[in-house]
């Protein structure tokens, strides 16, 4: 076991319960339940980020009650998005599998396009680490006649060029039919799926990141298989 254990949650399991419709204007009133399993530490600090909803122009977030099982946490607000998340920061971890869970109430309006308070576009626009900008999505942009005027032919483009898929070995469900054809050749490099879990598992022993699940830009038009993560 290591000595820290650092979990970084994305997406966690949801459940929406007593759905009903509300009398004013095209909104809905939910209760989420966010489930977190966590694995014994073994005495071992324990670090853990679990997003929160806000309340924003769309929706808004109400009686949130956090049940962490006796450990420590704390609600932080991150810098520079402004997301604020649930900060589990527990020297002395858990000894026994437990759970974390968030409970809150949800009223979501109807809406379509919206302008967002506090929100910059351009700080979405950039370059960071997976994701560059220039280089194979310039070949990409200008091959397919793609434009930010053109959602619908970069939809398209993502809906028809990359499947979903991630086989860790050739064992795996994800490996064979429907998800991976035998004679299936796939993204730019159009390889097989015998590449695809060769990738996979020369990232796990050697490190990196040029496989499916790390969100990164160049793997996933490079190899065309991937997860939600990468697309």
């Amino acid at each position: 076991m290591k000595q820290i254990l650092y979990f970084y949650i994305l997406i966690v399991a949801c459940g929406a319960e007593n759905s009903k419709s509300l009398n004013h204007g095209n909104s809905r009133s939910f209760q989420f339940t966010y489930t977190v399993d966590i694995e014994s530490t073994d005495g071992a600090k324990l670090e853990l980020w679990i997003p929160i909803p806000k309340s924003n122009e769309v929706q808004t977030i109400s009686n949130l009650n956090i049940n962490a099982n006796s450990l420590q946490y704390s609600i932080e607000d991150e810098i520079i998005h402004g997301n604020k998340y649930l900060y589990i920061n527990d020297a002395k971890g858990t000894k026994k599998d437990t759970k974390i869970s968030l409970t809150f109430d949800v009223e979501r309006k109807e809406h379509q396009n919206v302008m967002y308070k506090n929100v910059d576009p351009q700080k979405y626009l950039g370059a960071y680490e997976m994701v560059p900008t220039g280089g194979v999505f310039e070949k990409i942009i200008i091959d397919n006649n793609l434009s930010k005027n053109n959602v619908r032919g970069i939809y398209d483009y993502v809906f028809k060029g990359m499947h979903y898929g991630k086989p860790i070995s050739v064992d795996d469900k994800y490996y064979h039919d429907p998800w991976l054809n035998p004679d299936g050749k796939y993204g730019i490099k159009q390889v097989g799926r015998d590449n695809i879990v060769n990738l996979y598992q020369k990232s796990k022993k050697e490190g990196g990141n040029y496989t499916f699940g790390n969100g990164n830009a160049i793997y996933a038009c490079d190899i065309g298989v991937g997860n939600c993560t990468d697309y």
